[in-house]
């Protein structure tokens, strides 16, 4: 039987911890296979660049989806949902 592909979206640090072990149980299950898509926080570097986290925890990141950068204009917002759901569409 072909592996089912269970995507796993995170955005921060802390539910990238609670994530995590979740993660690891999907990369485990013989019938089951990982994607990770990173997005929003772990790509701020003054949030810590959190990226490199995942990496260091032995996950491969699939696709990363980031944000735009926060501007003042109150468009901002809608036109950063339009990337990012643009970006989470491309990845999947």
């Amino acid at each position: 039987m072909k592996p089912r592909t269970v995507a796993v979206v995170t955005g921060t640090r802390a539910e990238f911890g609670l994530l995590d072990p979740v993660m690891r149980a999907i990369r485990a299950h013989p019938r089951l296979r990982l994607k990770v898509l990173a997005a929003g926080m772990h790509f701020v570097k003054d949030r810590g660049f959190t990226v490199l986290e995942i990496r260091r925890a032995g996950f491969r990141i699939d696709a990363g989806v980031r944000a735009p950068r926060p501007r003042e204009d109150p468009a901002w917002m809608g036109e950063a949902l339009g990337e990012m759901t643009k970006g989470f569409a491309c990845a999947l």
